[in-house]
């Protein structure tokens, strides 16, 4: 036997407290994987070599 009685209807605040939860988890895991490529491509860059000829005025 279900839990719910014949006629009942359906529980649109619990759909809509559900819907919520997943769209926050959803946000949460692309700020946390752009965070993680940002912080990656950061690194990348700071251990590139620099092309520009260094601040010397007697050039």
């Amino acid at each position: 036997m279900s839990a719910r009685h014949r006629g009942e209807q359906r529980d649109s605040l619990g759909d809509a407290l559900t819907a919520l939860g997943i769209l926050g988890h959803t946000i949460a895991l692309g700020l946390l994987t752009d965070l993680i490529v940002n912080h990656d491509r950061a690194d990348a860059v700071e251990r590139a070599p620099s092309a520009a000829a260094p601040d010397n005025p007697a050039f």
